[in-house]
């Protein structure tokens, strides 16, 4: 034991920490502090797992890191404060997460993973270290010391200083005879509920937010998971949402209350998990109850479609009856046991939902006859501000136009063969959890239809075509009356095999748009970074794979704009986007394409690790998978006017509408003090959580319950600074009265993770080339929140509750 008095060692992820902490004795837990408190046991990155950087989104990896580093400050106070972010094993790091580190607070990050060419040169350049800059926007706020491993995983030569090695030792006194240094060297309704009516549902969190702190993690979100893990993740998300959902018809019910009577009324909620296969039990109900919360800071209108199996409905809400559709489901999803899948979609717009608020809608089945939908063979739908054609041979699409614009556009389903691999050598290895590796038999994606069956559906809310690709591709595309994008919903699966090799699927939309090689993807959901195709900025590109080479993570959006002119007349300088509903990988492989990867089977283990071939299986057959994808378009921001939309501001509204999209929440009510009268009398039907809608650059990213009286607030700006004249300048938000159930007394901004005051924030100067720009300072006293573009201010506030008078 003497022996390893003289090391020190650290723990990276909190998540395995918890765990054997909350089974230790007292005086190992006081041994644990000790070691923490003399610097011999360092706590570093500290999120609940050391999360991946490609395909985790930036608000769930702040979430996370929040989470990781709460408990090691209730449990090892400000000595285990990590200053070290440990990155050493993701696939590869994204300059948001360089970010995300220095606004923690972090002094440098460290990895090991990173393409072999860079790494050879930064070896030879002896650049390994460097000042790495996570966003222009923010300048010094995200500049971090950066350091890349020497040698992967292992201590470089002359560096183990293992009790097993015999290394020499590195004397760096001067004054000594051996010196040698220089040869060596989600959570807003449990705020409202808490402080609007004394009730306390924290506890409900608490499992959702571990289980997604670990699905962030880079063995998880990636899918380099073996199948049995798989299964556990989805068995501990699911159980998680469950606790979550306990008490939410507590919580709904007592914000919406009108009456001191009303807790007879109340009604179980659940959200429909399985609606993306078309079952929900509620709403196949003669008589339920749809509550929409909208967790965004402004007004928006989300289109509701749940499965039902009646043709007849009322439905009343807040401002008298609704509309609505019924529509046939995408498939019939017959091969799901346990579960009789509807075969119709009840479809209608939930309007102007409020700011972290949310409408009450009662629904219940008719005997009166209703015309329906009306099937049509016409080839355009919408209008001349919104809509889309398709061609009348091929079935597929062939145009869209938003804004008044028309695009020459189309879409298919595409495949690569997936590289068998023959051995573990690196140039023979198989396509597989870990890798993508097209067949040498499909150099370019390869059409899976040249043709498509369809059917088309006309109605006042939303017009649709029905694609059939094959028997196991299937496809909605859908416009919706006052909407600025065209929906892809896809259904893929189980794939077939194709030549007797694995297949993988891409969509495949093509313009006749110039892009000079240039495309946009996003950074974590936050930053976009530009790419061009066969070029590395940093080193000499080789094309030993010339298709995944050019793959880039997809967390939000691609985007390609129209390159070398300037000619800002309608239909010009156009930039279109494609926004996807999780993260995928993505290129443009060719000037005015764009693809995303949707699915894969592949019939051998790449050797990686994962010991097992990507062939998943679920309901006993192959794995199905459905998503959804948005293709907008709109002019550059230098061809655009003030009073007109650019068209980064179309795709940052769409992609908070999706990501952040309302949450829907179906109960049975069918019991007799479940009449429309009495819910009427005793219920409000809506709630809205702020007195004053934001600015539309600035939301709340954050909203939940921290200490007793106190809050976790995130307010961030949307914008990037060159991404639209008056949307892109900064803004102020005052907080003082700004929420309905609950007003600010005290506020302390704190870091990024919220585990320390940014007053305590200190970092060591580095010697940079990189301008500095300044940080500001905030006075609690001062409720008036300035922010900039691209930035994330956090904060605790103190509150307390407003008196809420009933009737």
């Amino acid at each position: 034991m003497h022996i390893l008095q003289n090391f020190r060692f650290i723990q990276v992820e909190t998540a395995f920490f918890w765990q054997w902490w909350q089974d230790q004795t007292e005086e190992t837990k006081e041994i644990t502090r000790q070691l923490v408190n003399s610097g011999r046991l360092e706590i570093v990155n500290a999120a609940w797992s050391m999360n991946d950087e490609a395909a985790a989104h930036y608000h769930s990896i702040i979430d996370q890191f929040t989470w990781g580093l709460k408990r090691i400050n209730d449990t090892l106070g400000k000595c285990g404060r990590p200053k070290i972010g440990w990155q050493i094993d993701p696939f590869g790091h994204s300059k948001e997460m360089a970010s995300i580190f220095s606004q923690i607070g972090y002094e440098g990050v460290f990895f090991a993973r990173l393409d072999y060419r860079d790494n050879e040169k930064r070896h030879i350049n002896k650049d390994l270290e460097l000042i790495w800059q996570g966003s222009s926007d923010l300048g010094n706020l995200s500049n971090i010391f950066t350091g890349v491993l020497y040698d992967f995983y292992t201590a470089p030569a002359y560096f183990c200083w293992d009790v097993l090695c015999g290394d020499r030792p590195v004397i760096d006194n001067e004054k000594s005879s051996d010196y040698n240094v220089d040869t060596v060297v989600m959570k807003q309704t449990t705020s409202f509920a808490k402080y609007g009516h004394k009730l306390n549902f924290e506890n409900n969190l608490t499992p959702l937010k571990e289980v997604m702190g670990i699905m962030q993690h880079h063995d998880a979100i990636t899918g380099t998971e073996k199948q049995h893990v798989v299964q556990d993740y989805v068995r501990l998300l699911t159980a998680a949402v469950n606790v979550a959902e306990e008490d939410i018809d507590s919580i709904i019910l007592n914000i919406l209350k009108k009456t001191d009577d009303a807790d007879d009324v109340k009604i179980k909620f659940s959200s429909c998990l399985m609606a993306n296969v078309s079952h929900c039990k509620e709403s196949n109900l003669d008589r339920f109850t749809v509550v929409v919360y909208n967790p965004l800071s402004r007004y928006v209108n989300h289109y509701v479609r749940l499965p039902v199996n009646g043709d007849s409905y009322t439905i009343v809400g807040p401002d008298g009856n609704i509309n609505y559709e019924i529509l046939p489901t995408i498939a019939d999803f017959s091969y799901v046991d346990s579960i009789t899948p509807s075969k119709k979609e009840l479809v209608f717009v939930a309007e102007n939902l409020p700011p972290l608020g949310l409408k009450y809608f009662y629904i219940q089945k008719s005997k009166s006859t209703r015309k329906k939908y009306k099937t049509v063979k016409q080839t355009q739908f919408g209008n001349n501000n919104c809509g889309f054609t398709i061609d009348e041979v091929t079935g597929l699409l062939s145009s869209a136009t938003l804004n008044g614009v028309t695009l020459e556009i189309s879409q298919n389903f595409m495949f690569y063969n997936g590289a068998n691999g023959t051995n573990k050598e690196e140039t023979f290895r198989a396509s597989g959890a870990y890798i993508f590796r097209p067949a040498t038999t499909t150099p370019k994606a390869l059409s899976l239809a040249n043709s498509v069956t369809y059917t088309a559906y006309i109605t006042d809310i939303v017009e649709e075509v029905h694609q059939v690709f094959n028997n196991w591709i299937r496809q909605i595309i859908r416009v919706y009356k006052n909407e600025n994008y065209i929906e892809f919903d896809w259904l893929v699966g189980p794939i077939a095999l194709i030549n007797d090799l694995g297949v993988e699927v891409v969509t495949q939309f093509v313009t006749k748009r110039l892009s000079n090689g240039v495309f946009y993807t996003d950074s974590n959901g936050k930053q976009m970074v530009k790419r061009i195709r066969n070029f590395r900025e940093m080193y000499t590109y080789t094309d030993e794979e010339p298709i995944s080479g050019n793959y880039y993570p997809i967390t939000s959006n691609i985007v390609l704009k129209d390159g070398g002119s300037d000619d800002c007349s309608p239909g010009k300088n156009l930039e279109i986007a494609i926004l996807n509903d999780r993260a995928q990988g993505g290129s443009s492989l060719e000037d005015g394409q764009m693809e995303l990867m949707v699915h894969r089977r592949l019939l051998n283990d790449d050797a990686f690790g994962v010991g097992e071939p990507l062939n998943e299986i679920e309901f006993n057959k192959g794995v199905v998978v459905r998503g959804q994808h948005y293709l907008t378009f709109g002019q550059k921001n230098s061809c655009s006017k003030n009073s007109v939309k650019t068209a980064a501001t179309n795709r940052r509204d769409i992609a908070q509408r999706k990501l952040l999209s309302p949450w829907v929440f179906v109960g049975d009510a069918t019991s007799n003090k479940h009449t429309l009268e009495n819910l009427q009398a005793k219920l409000n039907f809506e709630f809205s959580g702020l007195v004053n809608v934001l600015p539309n650059n600035v939301q709340i990213l954050t909203l939940e319950p921290w200490t007793e009286n106190k809050l976790l607030l995130r307010l961030e700006h949307i914008f990037s600074k060159d991404e639209d004249n008056v949307l892109s300048q900064p803004a102020t938000v005052n907080i003082r009265n700004l929420f309905t159930l609950f007003n600010v007394v005290n506020i302390e901004e704190m870091s990024l993770a919220a585990h320390m005051p940014k007053a305590e924030i200190e970092k060591m100067p580095w010697n940079s080339v990189i301008p500095e720009t300044l940080s500001r300072k905030f006075r609690s006293a001062d409720l008036n929140i300035h922010i900039m573009p691209m930035e994330i201010r956090t904060f605790i506030v103190e509150v307390v509750a407003k008196t809420r008078n009933l009737v």
